[in-house]
Parts: structure tokens; sequence; C-alpha cells
């Protein structure tokens, strides 16, 4: 080896250690360590609002919404679902086009709406009814094309459903005696199982979970999930969850010999109650596309971090809790990717009484948007950059 070359194999070796153990597959997954990724000094909440926009959704009868539970974006449209078991389809200037879903007993109708997932190749929404246990496709302009029955083994209790360009469906149920299991894969074709995935550490004896908190998440074209009360991110790969990455937060990683030690519980995340207390992480509790990113929120003891993940390298960056935080640079208020940007949902109603804070309502851009607002309008979506360190 001449000495150029031992010299970038030095260094190559330097950088890894400093970013993040690079995992070899068929060892495990590697670890990144938080105190290796560089922390950001400045604003969290300025650099937001200082490269975003904002998109008001029009009001009319046809599209009063409660508050949005799901947003995904396919053939330059908007797809929303709120908490109200109602579906919106919206340009993405914020125009209402359509809504997407007949309540009622027909063939192609539905009796209750709770989820749906985007077909990009076919080109159609697949809608999930778990009263009658079925699945409805739609074109994005609503018609309904066709039924699928479902098994209530399988599709009882699901929090969230998405799809992979390779035609499965990933499946995320709540923590419940009725789901010992954390995930599931079915086959988009006829809905039928694969496998489960990731059994529940420990189940809470009362039907409970993150509702809504959508967990997994694509960057890089490839898709990735966290464990319940787990340190461990999973990539779904060959048709599986396997361990990618281990997060060290500077704590003692979840202990299943402690938390099942303290069972039963009411809900099982009633352990994150304890662990921080003991010296333990409770793991991090969302996760969420940014483009080449991942972006994850961790919370204990105090401290929360909004860490942006390069999972394909094992780097990446964080900011710490900010300070005047407010609803139009919150990362709590983030629901998805388009693309470009990360989308968040803004409520006209919490703005209009103050609750953004003085720096935001002071912010021009804000003050555009406000400026058009009535206090019962549908919300604002804000469209963000991710905030890479300069």
């Amino acid at each position: 080896m001449t000495i150029k070359h031992l010299f970038l194999a030095l260094a190559l070796m330097a950088s890894c250690a400093q970013n993040g153990t690079l995992p070899d597959e068929s060892a495990g997954p590697g670890t990144i360590r938080i105190a290796d990724l560089h922390r950001m000094s400045d604003s969290l909440g300025s650099r937001l609002l200082d490269d975003c926009r904002f998109v008001r959704l029009e009001t009319n009868e046809h599209c009063l919404m409660g508050w949005p539970r799901k947003i995904r974006f396919a053939d330059g449209l908007m797809i929303i679902m709120d908490n109200n078991n109602k579906i919106f389809v919206y340009q993405q200037d914020g125009t209402f086009v359509n809504s997407i879903g007949a309540i009622g007993k027909g063939p192609n109708e539905l009796r209750s709406i709770t989820n749906f997932y985007i077909n990009e190749k076919e080109h159609y929404i697949g809608v999930m009814d778990p009263v009658g246990m079925r699945i409805v496709r739609h074109t994005f302009q609503g018609e309904p094309l066709k039924t699928f029955p479902l098994d209530k083994t399988v599709w009882g209790r699901v929090q969230d459903i998405d799809m992979t360009g390779d035609e499965h469906i990933l499946i995320t149920y709540r923590n419940s005696s009725h789901n010992p299991n954390q995930y599931a894969v079915a086959r988009e074709s006829d809905y039928t199982l694969l496998h489960y995935q990731l059994p529940f550490t420990t189940i809470g004896t009362s039907s409970c979970g993150m509702a809504y908190d959508e967990t997994f998440a694509q960057a890089g074209g490839e898709w990735y999930a966290p464990g319940m009360i787990c340190d461990t991110l999973y990539q779904f790969r060959e048709g599986t969850l396997k361990p990618r990455w281990i997060i060290d937060f500077g704590l003692k990683h979840p202990d299943p010999e402690i938390i099942r030690s303290k069972e039963p519980y009411d809900c099982g995340y009633d352990p994150m109650a304890f662990l921080p207390k003991l010296g333990y992480s409770d793991g991090f509790q969302k996760v969420f596309p940014a483009g080449r990113f991942l972006y994850l929120m961790y919370l204990t003891q105090g401290v929360k971090l909004h860490i942006f993940l390069d999972p394909e390298k094992g780097t990446g960056f964080y900011f710490e809790n900010q300070k005047n935080r407010n609803i139009f640079h919150s990362l709590d208020q983030f629901k998805t990717w388009n693309g470009s940007e990360m989308v968040a949902v803004i409520p006209v109603s919490d703005a209009m009484n103050d609750q953004a804070g003085e720096y935001a309502l002071s912010h021009p851009k804000v003050l555009e948007v406000m400026r058009q607002c009535k206090e019962d309008d549908n919300p604002i979506i804000g469209f963000y950059k991710v905030p890479e360190p300069r």
C-alpha cells in the first residue's frame, strides 16, 4: 500500500468513527452516537421560517375539514384524511378538487374510513373501511374501482398503512392484547398476510398506541421503522424488517427484562414513564421522511432532540429543543414529505388566538398568510426545506 493509499484509508476510518459505525449487514446493526452528530447552534425556528412557504386550504361547504391526520402527495395533488373520517383532494395551491369515499352500504361504498395508502404506479388510492372490513380502491377523482374483503385477524386495530415500491403493504398496529406484533407485511394485490414483524416487548391490557403517528418513513429510496420503546432503527429489505442502526443517546438502552418485570400495564407505552428515572432511554417517538434524511424526534428526561439522520451513511445533525416555540415552526406539526419539502399542518384557530407566539406573528410570511384567514378556515399547510448545515 502506498503512503497516499494509507492516508486515504486512515481518513475514511476516522470519518466512520466520528459519524457512526457503518454496519456490516451480516454482523447486525451499526451504532450512531448522538454525541458524534453535528449539533446545530442556530435557531431551528428561524431556519424553518426563513426558508418556507404557506398554502391556505380552500374552505367551503364541500370540504369542511377536521384535524388532518394523514397527508400524501401524488399526481400533483394533496390527499388529506381528517379525524372526521373524510378524505379530501386538493391541488397543491390549496384549491379543493373533490372528496373520496362515499359512506353507505352499497358494494363500493364504505361504512367507515380510518386510513388509506397510495398506489403511485397505478394511480389510485386504497381506502380502508374497518367496520365493513374492506378496502375500496378509488381514482384520485373519487370514482370507486374495486372492493376487496379483509381478514379481520390481520386488519383489526390498524394504526397506519403504507405501500412500498415493490408492492408490499406495511401495516402498523396499535398496542393491545389483540395485536402481539408491532408490524405486518401484506401483499398489495389481494391484501393477504405475508408475515408479522417485531413482537411488542410488552402489551397493554387496553388498546392504545400513538394513534395516527406514522412510523414507517422513506429516505433515499429505502423504508425504515422504529421499534416501540427501543433505540433500534429497522430497515425494510427483502420483504422484512432488519436492524440497521442502534441510536446511542448516552443512556442505557431499554431493557426488555426490566420492562416486563412490571407487567401488566394498562397501556404498552407506560414503561416510558419510569425508564428514564432508571437511566434508560425510552427510544425515539417519531420517524418522518425528509428527503435523504429521516427526521427522528427524541424526548426523555426533559431533553428534546430534533434529529436529521442520513441512514445510508450513518451521519446527520440535530437541534436541541427550540426556544420561542410556536405552531408555525414546530416540528410537532410535521406530517410527511412532498418530494422536496417537509409538510406541516397549522391550525388557523390556534394562530388566530395568538398561540403562534410573537416571533412567528411578526414574520412577514406568517403575517401575509394570516391576513387572509378567518377563524373557521381549514388549516394552513406549511412547506419547509430541510434545515441542513450551511
